[in-house]
């Protein structure tokens, strides 16, 4: 959890004696200490670790030597992460960080940011870990640092996927990537590819997710790395198992398996016996999925995995539904429950239950089998009760990134207004000075040219003033721009309706592999201007564009009774765009367009370059709108469909319900122009 740093390879006794050598210099024994350390006890004698750190504490404070003292409490963080101890690992790398400070030592001040980031995200206090990361950023590119700051980025990607907001934590994946790709990092590259590639399967585009991985899995076979290996079989497996293409599912699942088992990883092992176990059970060969499910469940014991335990327990109860062996499946099940409900697993509680209800009802016990399915009822009410409280935590916590942001926006604008005073004091004083001296050298002539200088420079300030004022019209709708141009801030504000329109490329990456870059990055260009025409002339908010993806608002800061109606007919015409630059011959590509309506938090994110954005689980639905429909299609969500069912310029074909992920089945509709 916690980032290493470098250490030089030497032998522990060697370093040990350059410690207890008195003539080598402070600086010397103080390192050699320190990688002793790290390479001999840090991660695996607590208790050793402690002694040596007080040690070198001890001898810091003596020799009044700030740097030592900066490592020796970096070693008692560490160790007290390790020992479960996070608020002492937390004052102790706030101490080496002030040190770190004082000393302008902005590297290892970067990295311990970075540290108490990762501590703050392990105790799921997030806006304090997106501050240490961004802080951290902010070191390292003024270093020009790419690895570092892409590694930042990566953090901070990983803090808006467990929130759940996949779109922004795209931004960063992608960011990271760049970043990595520039350093030439090719372990970095196939990191943040491995990322991207996980992002891309929680959003149902296993197409982009396997490409993805596959450029991950060559760098990994580049680079000699089986553990990496073994994690990019596993996640290509996993996305041919979701686009029900079984037999390469097995075989990259069996590759991942004898990488596991070669490197003895029996955690990764565990989790992809019992994935081959369900496709084994897929292809009815029912040997192989017995085995493999018995060999996860052994591992499990090893390792103490209960949960892990109780999902495979739940497997094989379908496996003897399956076969009609009710005695077995009542086995499997009734364990599979009694686990579920000790360790609190409400979503294996159901599928427990759901077989219960099963079996109990085939073998004629039908008021047991009404009682699960009343069990199993409350528990699905009850997961509904967590993913709406969840919902409203990730609606929080958005609101708690946006205030953070404009708190540290306002931070700069204040100290940067603070130096403009204070230059504007100095200017003002020279120029008192030249007046003085010119007038009594030149008298009225050189008067009247400083008068002249002065008025020219109202007239450029002016000037400035306007294309300031125009270029944050272009990034903000009017409203905004106007409130922070006069209060230096803008507010975050809830809308309770706004139409929300996702594009994307299909096929965008495969066609990035064969077009010339200056070519490609054109031909985006093309479409992306004529998008922004679009949502012009209909009165959306272009809110920002993500690799290929386009995102724009409708109804944000005003709604009225046209907005989603001005919502549809963009996207309906940028989809006949689309298609009419197909036609043409121009090396253009397919776009999916989706609509979801619902309300949504807006307000303006970043420090030094603003960002009008807009958040909320309607911003999720419309993206799966878009990654559930079909190129050349406007696919809309059924609360779009109802408010604009009725309006006779446009046609809906209904879709039936369709699984979106994250969200369940949900039903769609096509639209189109009558």
């Amino acid at each position: 959890m916690v980032s290493k740093l470098c250490c030089a390879q030497s032998s522990a006794d060697s370093l040990f004696s350059v410690w207890q050598n008195t003539q080598q210099a402070d600086s010397t024994r103080t390192q050699a200490l320190f990688e002793f350390v790290w390479t001999t006890h840090l991660f695996s004698e607590p208790d050793s670790t402690l002694l040596y750190a007080k040690k070198l504490l001890q001898f810091s404070k003596q020799k009044k030597y700030l740097k030592a003292e900066a490592k020796a409490n970096q070693l008692l963080a560490i160790t007290a992460h390790m020992q479960g101890e996070v608020p002492a690992a937390l004052g102790y790398f706030e101490k080496s960080l002030s040190i770190e400070t004082a000393l302008a030592d902005t590297q290892n001040m970067a990295s311990t940011l970075n540290n108490i980031g990762l501590l703050y995200k392990g105790e799921g206090k997030y806006i304090l870990a997106l501050h240490k990361y961004q802080t951290s950023y902010d070191l390292l590119a003024k270093m020009d640092d790419k690895i570092g700051m892409a590694n930042a980025l990566n953090n901070s990607g990983v803090i808006y996927s467990l929130q759940g907001d996949a779109t922004k934590a795209l931004g960063f994946y992608e960011q990271s990537l760049t970043l990595m790709q520039k350093a030439k990092d090719e372990k970095g590259i196939a990191s943040a590819l491995n990322n991207l590639g996980l992002l891309y399967a929680d959003l149902n585009q296993y197409e982009k997710a396997i490409r993805t991985h596959q450029r991950s899995l060559a760098l990994k076979e580049k680079l000699g790395d089986k553990q990496g290996l073994a994690t990019s079989y596993s996640n290509l497996a996993a996305c041919y198992q979701e686009l029900n293409n079984d037999s390469l599912a097995l075989d990259y699942y069996q590759q991942s398996k004898m990488l596991l088992q070669a490197i003895g990883d029996k955690q990764g092992l565990s989790a992809v016996l019992n994935n081959l176990g369900v496709i084994y059970q897929q292809l009815n060969q029912h040997e192989n999925a017995l085995t493999s499910y018995d060999q996860s469940i052994q591992l499990k014991e090893e390792i103490g995995d209960p949960a892990g335990i109780t999902a495979t327990y739940n497997n094989l109860g379908d496996f003897y539904i399956a076969q009609k062996n009710w005695i077995k499946t009542k086995f499997y099940c009734s364990k599979a429950l009694n686990e579920a409900k000790y360790l609190g697993l409400l979503p294996e509680q159901v599928r427990a239950c759901d077989c219960m209800y099963t079996v109990t009802k085939a073998t004629g016990h039908y008021a047991k089998s009404l009682s699960y399915l009343e069990l199993k009822t409350q528990l699905s009410d009850s997961i509904k009760l967590e993913e709406t409280a969840k919902a409203l935590q990730q609606l929080e916590f958005e609101k708690e990134v946006l205030a953070d942001s404009i708190s540290r926006a306002e931070e700069q604008r204040v100290a940067q207004e603070n130096i403009q005073i204070e230059k504007n004091k100095r200017t003002r004083s020279r120029n008192i000075f030249i007046v003085i001296g010119l007038f009594l050298a030149g008298g009225a002539i050189a008067l009247w040219s400083q008068l002249n200088l002065v008025r020219k420079s109202r007239k450029e300030i002016s000037f400035e003033r306007d294309k300031s004022d125009k270029l944050l019209l272009n990034i903000l709708p009017e409203e905004i721009a106007t409130e922070l141009k006069e209060t230096g801030k803008a507010k975050a504000q809830k809308y309770e309706q706004a139409t929300i329109l996702f594009t994307d490329f299909k096929g965008f990456t495969a066609a990035s592999s064969t077009m010339d870059a200056t070519e490609l990055v054109e031909e985006l260009n093309e479409c992306f201007v004529a998008f922004d025409l679009i949502c012009k002339k209909h009165d959306l908010e272009k809110i920002k564009t993500i690799g290929d993806a386009y995102m724009a608002v409708s109804g944000v800061p005003n709604w009225s009774d046209k907005s989603t109606k001005n919502a549809i007919l963009a996207a309906l015409e940028m989809a006949a765009f689309m298609v009419k630059r197909m036609n043409s011959n121009h090396p253009s590509f397919q776009m999916r367009a989706g609509l979801h309506t619902g309300n949504v938090v807006a307000g303006i994110v970043g420090e030094t370059k603003f960002q009008y954005d807009i958040w909320g689980d309607a911003v999720n639905t419309a993206s799966r709108m878009e990654s559930n429909g079909e190129v050349g299609k406007v696919n809309v969500s059924e609360v779009t469909y109802n408010l604009l069912k009725s309006y006779k310029d446009f046609a809906f074909t209904y879709r039936g319900e369709i699984e979106a992920k994250g969200k369940g089945k949900m039903a769609m509709y096509f639209v189109e122009l009558n």
